[in-house]
Formats: C-alpha cells, structure tokens, sequence
C-alpha cells in the first residue's frame, strides 16, 4: 500500500489570479507504481504562526477582535478546497497545484491577505482522497490518510501584487516566491 508524503518546493504567481504550488510527492514504498492520485487539498492559513505590526493588527480587528483577545480569537483560516488529479509515477513526482486567489474583499482569506504589510503568509495545506495502484499485478485503491499534511510560508508581497491588480490577475506574474 503506497506510503505517501507530500512537500511543497516552491511557490510562483499563475498567469490567472492564482498561485501555483509545487509539490514533492514522494512514495517511501519503493518499486511500487502509482497509476494515479485523485487528490484533494484543503488550504488553510495559520495566522497564529507569525507576528503583526500594530498596524496590521488593528486591520485584522474585523476577522479576530481587539488583539487582547487573539489568544481565543485566531484560528485557521480556510482558503480553498482544489481536486486535482496526479498523473501515475514510480517513487516521487512533481506536480503543480493551482491555488486560486479570492478576489471578494468579503471573504476571510482576501480581508487577511490585504491587512498583511509584509513578511510571509503560513499556509498549511490538508490531503485526502484516493490513490490508484499497481499491486501483484492487480490494481488497487486506497484512501490517502486524513493526517497528510504539510506547511510552507508564502511572501505577502506577490500575494498583495495579485490581490489589488486589476481583474486580469497580471500584477506579478511570473515570480517565483520560494
């Protein structure tokens, strides 16, 4: 049974109001041929895994209270769920994930980002769905285990560039942040 690991290598602005993320996936049983992974990822921001300004704690006032209460207040902020498909590989594999920016002003993930001034944005990022693979010559399928999960940090300032450029999502384009 695949023994999945997933790691996310490097971050860079999508063509469309997005970011795309490259994951490392690796499968620690060896020899073992994975024929695909339909995957879903949760993306959650950790705003407890970073420090403000005063400035940027008085803008996040609307989504957490006055700062005094933070310690019950902050928690997880969900950002998107992606279904993606993997195409089928031996050992590891690099795949990219288009995160899709939330443009409403409304919405918690949006109002997060533009309060932010700088530094990096942590993101934890939760896995599941199924994994089709090759097994004593038969084709197999498992659940891929609700504890995959990993963290990276994002810069703000592309986050930024993207949230406050016009509906084309062209504002930073191309850079690469991690």
């Amino acid at each position: 049974m695949p023994d999945l690991r997933f790691q996310v290598e490097s971050a860079e602005v999508a063509p469309t109001p997005a970011m795309s993320l490259r994951l490392a996936i690796v499968n620690a049983c060896d020899g073992e041929q994975i024929q695909s992974i339909a995957l879903t990822v949760q993306v959650q921001i950790e705003p407890a895994r970073r420090r403000y300004s005063d400035r940027e704690a008085q803008a996040l006032g609307d989504l957490f209270g006055e700062r005094v209460r933070w310690s019950s207040t902050v928690r997880p902020l969900f950002w998107t769920t992606i279904n993606a498909v993997v195409p089928g590989f031996t050992g590891s594999t690099r795949f990219d994930l288009q995160v899709p920016f939330a443009l409403d002003p409304n919405i918690g993930a949006a109002k997060y980002l533009r309060a932010l001034e700088g530094g990096e944005v942590p993101l934890t990022l939760l896995f599941s769905g199924r994994v089709i693979y090759g097994m004593g010559g038969s084709i197999q399928m498992a659940p891929i285990p609700w504890s995959l999960e990993t963290s990276c940090g994002i810069p703000v300032l592309p986050c930024r560039q993207v949230l406050d450029a016009p509906s084309s999502g062209a504002g930073g384009r191309g850079a690469t942040w991690i």
